[in-house]
């Protein structure tokens, strides 16, 4: 009975493992597309563009948002798949898990970064809207983000617990 249910977990992890990648492999090519689109468009409207000074700050912000945003989710899908490695091998409450769901956090906390500094370089670049209604949407943006990251480092502080206590159990057997 236990060697069904063994499986049947390890075959649920396989699943997770083989969407992750898939994930993984999409985002970080549309990062690199994304990149590249950055690139090209910034040097074309650049040379175009009178409003040189304009466009560079514009696409500065597509930069934060796009291409280093991309970056961090690629990140946070490799730590995943290494937490998933670690399920798959039946350490669940190994002492890596929660250095690793930490390092997710922080990533979150930089894409919650990238995400306001870049969305306010996009906001602040055509002149005239209000300087309060940019600290509104760069604040509001990012504060479902911020919150994730919390809740990320919430739940490496109860893992990390379960791994005090399961070493703990060891020891006393």
């Amino acid at each position: 009975m236990t060697g069904k249910a063994g499986s049947k977990i390890s075959a649920d992890v396989a699943v997770f493992r083989v969407l992750l990648i898939a994930f993984i492999t999409l985002y970080g090519s549309f990062a690199v597309i994304n990149f590249g689109a950055v690139c090209v468009t910034g040097v074309a409207a650049f040379l175009i563009n009178h409003n040189r000074f304009s466009t560079f700050w514009y696409q500065i912000g597509v930069f934060f948002n796009f291409v280093l945003a991309g970056l961090m989710y690629f990140l946070i899908g490799r730590e995943i798949y290494k937490l998933i490695a670690l399920v798959n091998r039946g350490e669940t409450f190994s002492s890596d898990s929660p250095r690793r769901i930490r390092k997710i956090a922080f990533l979150i906390f930089g894409l919650a970064l990238s995400g306001a500094i870049g969305t306010a370089i996009q906001v602040s670049t055509p002149p005239g809207e209000m300087v309060s209604i940019i600290i509104f949407r760069v604040i509001f943006g990012g504060f479902g983000t911020v919150l994730l990251g919390f809740g990320f480092l919430v739940i490496a502080k109860v893992i990390e617990s379960g791994v005090t206590l399961q070493q703990d159990q060891s020891l006393t057997i």
